[in-house]
């Protein structure tokens, strides 16, 4: 190969390197003019995010109160279905004697 050839291929190469450089450069400045609207928007949602999980942290304490005061009142009812029979158990005998009273009349 002569001279001329290597010159050449050199400069074809140099070309190619600097077009490479400027594509890059250019690309980079495109993508970055592009993330800027994307990562204010991520921010945003961000920050959003972080006051939802505060809400929801304070939602569960209060879902833990409640579960608290359902379980008193659900002890409450209880209590009162047992009282209830006690007294229908208790009421058994007067019953059957009026219902006795009543078939003889």
């Amino acid at each position: 190969m002569n001279i001329e050839t290597w010159v050449s291929t050199l400069a074809t190469i140099s070309a190619m390197f600097a077009l490479y450089f400027a594509l890059r450069r250019e690309l980079k400045r495109d993508l970055h003019s592009e993330l800027m609207p994307v990562k204010a928007r991520l921010a945003g949602i961000e920050s959003r995010i972080r006051g939802l999980d505060a809400r929801i942290d304070g939602l569960d304490g209060r879902i833990g109160g409640l579960d608290v005061r359902f379980d008193r009142l659900e002890s409450r009812v209880s209590t009162l279905d047992d009282r209830v029979y006690a007294l229908a158990v208790g009421m058994r005998p007067f019953i059957d004697e009026a219902a006795a009273r009543a078939q003889k009349a």
